[in-house]
């Protein structure tokens, strides 16, 4: 039997458990604006004419129930405790859990869309403004079936800059042949534009030549080269997107150790990087491995830079032996006073530790500077999953903006966030948090003008908008309600390195240099198309372009194209691979022991018109260094493949003959930039006029036999 004492204590702490209660369903009320029960995210109409009512009233009832456990001090004693809170519980189930899905199921069901129509307007604004779908300009597409030799002369920077070469047999191939020992690699190769020394604006594929001390002999591993002597990776390969030696293999701008080319890199050393995890110590008394040689391995002792800490102290060094856990550090006769040691040296994880409450990009990627030393460049993103009626992404956010840019020093390791985003309210936030940690981006200009020029839109943030995209095109409520015109990514053969086995995946976003329909210069563009949903129809129907240079970076132009006219990627895969002197020819190229691997099908805008574009690469089996072997394009309606893109597009463009095999033909020394498909275009045409000319001779033999016959029976 409860005591009177504990009889009050107990309808005391009832009290204000109800009171608590009370202001959890007052809460839940603007929770609703985050809901997914309706036909949009956010409030729907059943939560806003159900579940808003319910919860008021149950916020009353529990402090009414708060009340009568008050009472009980007094009045009624434990049955009126009981009585309180089976009020609340009771109300709770009915009101709260079947009256809504009543409401729902007998009021807006047998009426959804008219019900919910000023709910889905809310929400499809909500969505566009959470992921800058509202700043999408769009734009109808002039769409001709053909590609026109006029086509090709008006986009002379586009068709020199078609990729040829895509990241992931790329990589193999550096790993191949650029490596030069077992303990350097490339980790991924990145895409971006330089301007060379000609003055051509090339688009290029480039990675950073990285140290794997892991992967040193196992008699080497040992703790004075793993942590004294091999320090650092050297240099970066760069080639252009669209060469190939007559081998296959990738042409380079920069490259070899150390570094020679076009491009200059006069610091060429990575003690910051994507491999670089595990700590090491520099102007140690052991010299520092630098780079392999043409007179043998180059070493050197002063490291001359400003990254890491120094080890000037006993305590210093007790200190950091204690966060490794390695006496060495301590007890080395090879750390002096002049010693520092680096660590946190993985960009990812360096940036991390300094701002942990912003999202990173997957993929870094480094830029060679105007002062000619190695910067990486990392994109960050403000997300928040708390922007009301806006859908959620993967259920990790429902807002996000790419508002800072981080610009690290390969060599001293020293991180600069610049907010290219002003006007995100995250970023603000964090700004007047954090005063000293951010910079306006202007000032990107002290550190290096040219950094400005590599800053590129992210593909993740790209991919993300795409994707949302997808069904928030739909501005209309009706549309959105039935999903009338709703968009998909297409899928592309795709070889899995895995397996070695073809197969497919959906379109990666890919960048491009091109002149926009409606605009006057090429520039910078990251593409992406869009096919429609579902199953059935696999035709174009828009294309998504996220600008990259100068004012017009981060504005977003979706291109519309005539409904059910054009052919989409997995169209143009379908007709390349049911193409049969295509696959007699590929028979032929990749016997037993061989791989073909068709790689990333480009869809080209040039003008009105659309080029598709998938490079073949050969490797073989056992071996992995991908060759440039063919190169396959398309129009609307023909397909053709040869040995360069240049004698492709001639083919394309002049007999629509089937596919030949023509002998590679090396560049001519000092051709300018579209010289060389102009000239192919030249011999193409004079063999035609040859071909007509030998049809005309014939025809006029054969007249002349005729008027002799004639001649000769008349006599």
């Amino acid at each position: 039997m409860l005591t009177p004492r504990i009889r009050g204590h107990l309808a005391i702490l009832r009290a204000l458990l109800m009171v608590t209660i009370a202001a959890g369903h007052y809460l839940d009320i603007f929770e609703l604006v985050f809901s997914g029960r309706g036909a949009a995210p956010g409030a729907g109409y059943t939560d806003v004419n159900a579940r808003i009512p319910v919860l008021w009233l149950l916020v009353a009832i529990a402090l009414v129930s708060s009340v009568g456990f008050v009472v009980s001090l007094y009045y009624g004693g434990l049955r009126m405790m009981i009585a309180s809170f089976s009020l609340w519980a009771v109300l709770a189930i009915v009101a709260g859990g079947i009256y809504p899905v009543a409401f729902q199921r007998f009021r807006v069901n047998p009426n959804e869309f008219e019900r919910e129509e000023k709910f889905i307007v809310r929400a499809v604004e909500a969505t566009a403004a959470a992921y800058n779908l509202d700043l999408i300009e769009e734009r109808l597409f002039p769409y001709s079936p053909n590609i026109t030799l006029e086509n090709v002369q008006n986009n002379p920077e586009t068709i020199n800059n078609i990729r040829l070469w895509d990241h992931r047999p790329l990589r193999d191939t550096y790993n191949q042949i650029q490596t030069f020992r077992q303990y350097y690699n490339f980790v991924g190769v990145d895409v971006d534009r330089y301007t060379l020394p000609n003055g051509e604006y090339r688009q290029v594929m480039l990675a950073a030549r990285e140290l794997f001390p892991e992967n040193l002999e196992e008699e080497a591993q040992n703790w004075v080269n793993r942590k004294l002597a091999y320090t650092h990776g050297y240099g970066v390969a760069v080639s252009p997107v669209d060469k190939a030696t007559v081998e296959g293999r990738p042409e380079f701008l920069l490259s070899e150790v150390p570094p020679v080319g076009d491009l200059t890199l006069e610091r060429p050393e990575v003690y910051y990087g994507e491999n670089t995890k595990s700590f090491v110590i520099v102007n140690s008394e052991t010299d520092e491995f630098n780079y392999p040689g043409p007179e043998g391995e180059q070493f050197y002792q002063d490291y001359g830079g400003t990254g890491g800490v120094g080890l000037g102290s006993f305590f210093r060094r007790a200190a950091f032996a204690w966060e490794f856990l390695d006496l060495n550090v301590l007890i080395s006769g090879q750390v002096s006073s002049d010693s520092r040691i680096q660590y946190r040296r993985e960009i990812r994880d360096r940036i991390e530790t300094i701002a942990p409450f912003l999202e990173l990009d997957h993929d870094p990627y480094p830029v060679i500077g105007s002062d000619n030393n190695l910067w990486w460049i990392q994109d960050l993103y403000t997300t928040t999953d708390r922007f009301a009626y806006s859908a959620a992404f993967d259920d990790r956010f429902n807002y996000i903006r790419n508002s800072v840019k981080a610009v690290v020093d390969a060599y001293n390791g020293t991180v600069h966030l610049f907010v290219i985003d002003p006007d995100d309210p995250m970023v603000q936030m964090y700004r007047g948090a954090f005063p000293e940690l951010f910079k306006d981006f202007d000032e990107i200009d002290d550190l290096d003008p040219s950094l400005r020029d590599h800053v590129r839109y992210p593909i993740d943030l790209f991919r993300i908008q795409a994707e949302i995209n997808l069904r928030y095109h739909m501005r209309n409520p009706e549309e959105f309600f039935s999903r009338s015109d709703q968009w998909a990514v297409p899928n592309e053969v795709f070889f899995a390195p895995d397996t070695l086995e073809q197969t497919t995946q959906e379109v990666e976003p890919y960048y491009v240099i091109m002149k926009l329909p409606g605009e006057e210069e090429q520039e910078f563009v990251l593409l992406l198309p869009f096919t429609p949903g579902g199953e059935e129809r696999k035709n174009l129907v828009a294309w998504m372009a996220a600008r990259n240079d100068g004012d017009n970076y981060g504005k977003l132009v979706t291109f519309i194209f005539p409904e059910g006219q054009v052919d989409g990627p997995e169209q143009i895969e379908g007709r390349i691979t049911s193409d049969e002197d295509i696959g007699r020819e590929l028979s032929l190229l990749c016997p037993e022991g061989k791989l073909c691997i068709r790689g990333n099908l480009l869809a080209i805008p040039l003008d009105d018109s659309l080029l598709y574009v998938e490079p073949l690469y050969i490797r073989a089996q056992a071996l992995a260094l991908p060759e440039l072997k063919k190169v396959i394009v398309a129009d609307a309606e023909n397909v053709v493949m040869s040995d360069t893109l240049d004698q492709s597009l001639a083919l394309l463009l002049g007999h629509k003959e089937p596919v030949t095999v023509v002998e590679d033909q090396p560049a001519t020394p000092g051709t300018a930039p579209g010289a060389e498909f102009q000239l192919g275009l030249e011999v193409e045409a004079a063999g035609q006029a040859i071909d007509q000319l030998k049809r005309d001779l014939e025809a006029l033999e054969e007249a002349f036999d005729r008027i002799n016959q004639a001649i000769g029976d008349s006599q």
